[in-house]
């Protein structure tokens, strides 16, 4: 068991235009049950097309995992509490200090700029975090708006496997 002062825990980040709200194991358990009760008193509202497969899986793999998956938020508009998509990091970080994030918005809400502005407000956030060195992500090769994003939040593509691509930013 990972000691509890060694573990990465998200806090409530907001930006310009959005809010993100850390997922607990309670939550994670409630949104794979199907309810969102907890979410209607937050204030918080789905979206259609929210929660995708892809966050089925992430909280999944939340509950798994427990203390050692890594911090994972919902990313909801802050004008209106709408849900529009999910972002966290893929584990805890490693003795190197590396740790990889992934990230999806809500089909109806891409092209709009939220997934840079998500992706670079964690970015922040971990940067700042004392056991993180470096940020890692990965996206297929022709997922051009991941690629956009990536490169907006300033990662360099370190390397290109299959039609996988990988990306690095240094912190500090």
């Amino acid at each position: 068991m990972v000691e509890r002062a060694q573990v990465l825990i998200g806090a409530e980040l907001t930006s310009w235009r959005l809010v993100l709200l850390p997922v607990t194991l309670e939550l994670a358990d409630a949104i794979l049950a199907g309810d969102f009760s907890g979410l209607s008193e937050r204030g918080l509202k789905r979206t259609a097309g929210w929660p995708r497969g892809d966050t089925l899986e992430i909280m999944s793999f939340i509950l798994i995992m427990k203390e050692t998956a890594g911090p994972c938020w919902l990313v909801a508009r802050r004008n209106d509490g709408v849900i529009i998509g999910d972002l966290g990091c893929k584990g805890q970080p490693g003795e190197d200090g590396e740790v990889e994030i992934g990230y999806g918005i809500v089909a109806g809400e891409q092209g709009k700029g939220y997934g840079t502005e998500a992706v670079q407000t964690v970015v922040h956030w971990l940067s700042e975090q004392p056991k993180v060195q470096t940020i890692t992500a990965e996206c297929l090769r022709g997922n051009e708006a991941s690629i956009r994003v990536l490169e907006k939040v300033g990662m360099q593509r370190r390397k290109t496997e299959g039609n996988m691509l990988y990306w690095r930013l240094a912190c500090g």
